[in-house]
């Protein structure tokens, strides 16, 4: 795991926390 994995990391759990809330239409 290098640098790159801190912001891939931190993508993937705000695209997670957008899904949940719901997508727009």
């Amino acid at each position: 795991m290098g640098p790159r994995a801190r912001p891939a990391l931190f993508f993937l759990i705000l695209l997670r926390t957008v899904a949940a809330q719901g997508r727009p239409p």
